[in-house]
């Protein structure tokens, strides 16, 4: 073992700092605590600079990232925190990641719940040089397992905060900031839109779009054209959508 690496190891699944860790399951404790888990060698050194402790069931992971405190670990207790079904044997504590910037182009989530969507449409705003995300408080935990591992960790290299929609659109707003909305009513093709500034672009809930008090404060609506055979797109689907073709008109 190397020595100089900072190790310890707990074998029991009834160790307090265990059962402490699995409370992060919880969005609550996560919130209180301000941390959560992450699961696997990818997600890992996604967080690499948000990471406290790193708990690995196999002795050849120590230092698998430099300066990072470890912990040797039963199976039992990585299958103890684990959330998914084949568990890598690794798993690290990471502090919550909050912070959000006015700057550049932004996506806004009002009350999108499904977590391995949101996990798409931070994948696809970073794709496309979208960095800034503003989610409503009814929206689902960014710190949610299923969005964390839907993102493949670009939750790490994006900020973001819960807020008042209403609010902070009109705080863009002033900024001049365009306010694009999806829905259909009042709504023209993404084909047509030409861009201006810098633009915040609102996608809303699964079953019922974007609210209405939202929508008023929009500056036009977007849509994208289908086929007659199928009513609507997933959000995930749209969203990522409409970001490439807004964002592939500042290139």
């Amino acid at each position: 073992m190397n020595r100089e690496v900072n190790v310890k190891e707990i074998k029991s699944s009834n160790n307090e700092y265990i059962k402490e860790l699995a409370k992060l399951k919880i969005k609550k404790n996560r919130d209180l605590e301000k941390k959560f888990l992450v699961e696997g060698y990818h997600l890992i050194e996604m967080a690499e600079d948000y990471i406290e402790t790193i708990l690995i069931s196999d002795i050849k992971d120590l230092n698998i990232i430099k300066n990072k405190k470890y912990i040797i670990v039963t199976k039992e207790i990585i299958n103890k925190l684990s959330q998914t079904q084949t568990p890598q044997g690794i798993i690290g504590v990471v502090r919550k990641k909050e912070e959000f910037i006015d700057d550049g182009n932004i996506l806004v989530l009002d009350n999108v719940q499904d977590p391995s969507n949101v996990g798409t449409l931070i994948r696809s705003a970073l794709s496309f040089n979208i960095q800034n995300i503003i989610l409503s408080n009814d929206c689902v935990d960014i710190y949610n397992d299923k969005v964390i591992r839907g993102s493949q960790g670009s939750i790490f290299k994006i900020n973001h905060i819960y807020c008042d929609l209403c609010e902070k659109i009109n705080e863009l707003k002033k900024k001049n900031y365009k306010i694009y909305g999806t829905s259909l009513k009042k709504a023209i093709c993404i084909d047509e839109v030409k861009f201006e500034n810098h633009f915040a672009l609102i996608l809303g809930n699964e079953g019922q779009g974007v609210s209405d008090d939202i929508l008023q404060q929009t500056d036009c609506n977007l849509y994208i054209p289908i086929s007659s055979q199928i009513d609507s797109l997933n959000v995930a689907v749209a969203g990522s959508i409409l970001m490439y073709e807004l964002t592939k008109q500042t290139k």
